[in-house]
């Protein structure tokens, strides 16, 4: 494995995407985001560690594990995995030992509709949800399933990318609104500077994002007209459950 330098500190910035992934994907996150995190939260320590990400998109963590050299499953709605309905644990057949989600932002990007299907919406896919609520409550059950196939062993980390929405002129803070439900205890905060960012051809100012981290994690980033946050929460390494304030 070739461990990458991690975050360099506490704030971040990426101009260039990277050649990860593919680039026409809409919504396509940066795979430096991925390095980052991998290189500052896997266990390089252990040759056997697995790094997941249940919705992978265009392949971004794909393309960024292999090129690393770390083991990898990677899963996708449009690829037969409902993270809403199968156990990751049983899908992926071990413990992981990091996890990596980058899910819609509600509706900004409809998915299954426009992106990947043929037409018609996935009752499943969460850029499908009828309100910002129906939201939240799915993307709960998903995060307790991506909280439950974290190893119990050493510094498991689930990390969760994520952007907040304006809509028909009215801001919905979805980061915060994870951050009630999402399992996992708080650690700290990177910033990140986001550049380039479109959505329905339609660009949106964001200044920078903010990623929070945990000894354990999930790492959610929320993206608005003014800024967006990545937060990583984690698990403590006793099991116990706590929801983040």
């Amino acid at each position: 494995m070739n461990k990458p330098q991690g975050f360099p500190g506490s704030v971040v910035s990426y101009p260039d995407r990277g050649k990860w992934g593919n680039a026409r994907w809409r919504g396509n996150c940066s795979g430096h985001i991925v390095r980052d995190a991998l290189g500052s939260y896997f266990n390089w320590k252990d040759p056997n560690a697995l790094f997941v990400d249940p919705s992978e998109g265009s392949g971004t963590s794909g393309d960024v594990a292999r090129e690393l050299g770390v083991n990898y499953v990677g899963l996708d709605l449009h690829s037969g995995f409902n993270l809403l309905r199968d156990d990751l644990l049983e899908s992926v057949g071990r413990p992981t030992d990091m996890v990596f989600w980058h899910p819609p932002y509600h509706s900004m990007i409809e998915y299954s509709k426009n992106v990947w299907g043929n037409g018609q919406p996935h009752p499943d896919d969460l850029s499908n949800c009828e309100s910002v609520a129906d939201f939240i409550e799915k993307s709960q059950l998903a995060l307790m399933n991506i909280y439950e196939a974290l190893s119990e062993q050493g510094r498991a980390t689930y990390c969760v990318l994520i952007g907040n929405m304006r809509k028909q002129g009215q801001f919905y803070d979805l980061t915060s609104m994870l951050q009630r439900v999402a399992p996992g205890k708080l650690r700290d905060i990177i910033i990140k500077q986001q550049h380039n960012c479109v959505s329905d051809s339609r660009k949106y100012g964001v200044l920078h994002s903010h990623v929070l981290l945990t000894r354990l994690y999930w790492c959610l980033s929320v993206m608005s007209e003014l800024f967006a946050r990545l937060i990583l929460l984690c698990r403590l390494n006793n099991g116990s459950q706590t929801l983040s304030a």
